[in-house]
């Protein structure tokens, strides 16, 4: 069932576009944290690119010398993300893992990481193959969540989320991977972008107030919170 619900049509079913229209916004998000530590890169492979927008975005903002590279394992994204591709932007159906490739500048793994069942396994898998990381984990954990369980049950049967993090957990399976976590920080889309139909407006309102006051005391109480992290080869652990 895990993986299954990417590659038999019910995931496209449910979300017809596969997240695209958050794409600009994480793009942006990983072009801010690339150029806060002066990276530069000649390659760039994302693990897990849905529809490819991340990746396009990225290559709108980027050197134009730059290649990219996204993979994924769902027919129906791969279909989605084609339309994407030129010269210097290319889609793979299959495992990063399992491929061939060598060891790139930047690796993106991008709202992934809680889809897999072993999401430990799939870290130290990726440890290797990039210089740096880029990692964004939904934190879906929260005082809130614990009280409202049909929230983490959503985040299972809706979007596939098998794992549920806080910034403190999320922090921790990157350091006992071996990553070094150069730099961090919360973001929130459904803060920055217009508000899904049927949301909350007072809890949006509040976590708006509460981002501004303490990001993590909001994230651990309220939710509605992500983690971007950059790991860096250079400074990672033997």
């Amino acid at each position: 069932m895990s993986e299954q619900r990417y590659t038999d049509g019910a995931y496209l079913q449910r979300h017809p576009t596969w997240h695209r229209e958050h794409s600009d916004w994480k793009a942006m998000q990983v072009q801010r944290l690339l150029a806060r530590h002066a990276l530069v890169p000649r390659t760039v492979v994302e693990v897990g690119c849905g529809a490819g927008g991340i990746l396009a975005a990225l290559q709108r903002h980027l050197d134009r010398s730059v290649e990219f590279t996204g993979y994924e394992i769902a027919p129906d994204a791969i279909r989605l993300a084609q339309p994407l591709a030129n010269e210097r932007l290319r889609f793979v159906q299959g495992d990063f893992v399992a491929s061939a490739s060598s060891p790139v500048d930047v690796l993106l793994a991008i709202d992934v990481v809680e889809h897999v069942s072993d999401y430990l396994g799939l870290l130290h898998a990726l440890r290797r193959r990039a210089r740096a990381h880029v990692f964004h984990l939904p934190l879906d954990l929260s005082l809130l969540s614990s009280l409202r369980p049909e929230r983490l049950r959503w985040a299972y049967e809706s979007v596939g989320h098998l794992h549920y993090f806080t910034a403190e957990t999320a922090l921790r399976a990157l350091r006992n991977a071996g990553y070094n976590v150069t730099d961090w920080t919360f973001t929130a889309v459904e803060l920055d972008l217009p508000p899904p139909p049927g949301q909350r407006q007072r809890l949006r309102a509040l976590r708006r107030l509460g981002r501004r006051i303490s990001p993590g005391w909001t994230s651990r109480v309220l939710g509605g919170f992500s983690l971007l992290a950059l790991c860096t080869e250079e400074l990672a652990r033997p």
